[in-house]
């Protein structure tokens, strides 16, 4: 057995290889050793000192190893008992093939991509159109309303700056309308004539040119009264109705009126 001295912690430090003889005694400076101190250790490693629990623990351990062993051998396999490393041989996997496509159902294919993007381009083609014209319309439309808009602003301006007078005058001419067509010079001057209602010429006037006479209307009208009455020929009727001792319509309104009155 070997046997090293063991210098209590409060005793000076020996020096190396320090083997004291039997004889040998502390200094008594150095006070006593601490209770249950021993001056002499074995200075074997421990698993010699130990070789019970050493022997315990490699049994431990191979009983462990064993089970894990067989488990990963398998059938007739390579294992750490055999000294031999199991390798894995991974196999190499032919790349996927692409199918071929003939030049026939190539040339298909690029055909029908074409045609289906000229009728994508003419429907589009089409829509911008259509919502061109629908612009366009509403455009129209607006532009319709704001004219309409102005006419209406227009003749209230003019109402509100009428006299009572010309008022009059509008109402004297409704009437006369409602029961006999006239031209505009006649309407003014049945108006103005002192035979007639005696408005002035420029009250008659502003009246006769505030209402919305179709004086298409008006002639095709005198020249039915006429046919009535007597016998024209189409060139006399147009004479009476557009000459200023007839009627005084215009030369274009009496043609109109002749024509559609059937003559």
């Amino acid at each position: 057995m070997s046997k090293r001295f063991n210098s209590p912690p409060n005793w000076p430090a020996p020096p190396p290889g320090f083997d004291p003889k039997p004889d040998w005694s502390p200094d008594p400076a150095w006070g006593p050793a601490p209770d249950g101190w021993h001056l002499w250790v074995d200075d074997r490693p421990w698993p010699a000192r130990h070789k019970v629990l050493t022997a315990l623990g490699g049994l431990v351990v191979l009983m462990i190893a064993i089970p894990a062993i067989n488990a990963a051998g398998g059938d007739g396999a390579p294992t750490a008992q055999s000294g031999i490393t199991p390798t894995v041989t991974a196999t190499p996997q032919p790349p996927a093939a692409t199918p071929k496509v003939s030049k026939a159902e190539a040339a298909r294919q690029a055909e029908a991509a074409k045609k289906a993007e000229a009728a994508q381009k003419a429907e589009d083609a089409k829509k911008a159109e259509a919502a061109q014209k629908a612009e366009a319309a509403q455009k129209a439309e607006d532009a319709k309303k704001a004219e309409a808009a102005q006419k209406a602003e227009a003749a209230q301006k003019a109402e509100d700056a009428m006299t009572n007078s010309q008022k009059n005058a509008i109402e004297s001419a409704e009437n006369y309308l409602s029961f006999m067509a006239f031209s505009r010079s006649g309407l003014i001057q049945q108006l103005s004539s002192e035979a007639g209602d005696g408005y002035s010429v420029k009250d008659a006037t502003v009246a006769v040119d505030s209402l919305k006479i179709n004086y298409n209307e008006q002639a095709t009208k005198s020249a039915k009264n006429y046919l009535d009455i007597m016998a024209f020929s189409h060139s006399g009727l147009v004479q009476q109705l557009s000459s200023d001792a007839g009627d005084g319509y215009t030369r274009a309104q009496a043609e109109y009126g002749v024509t559609h009155a059937g003559l």
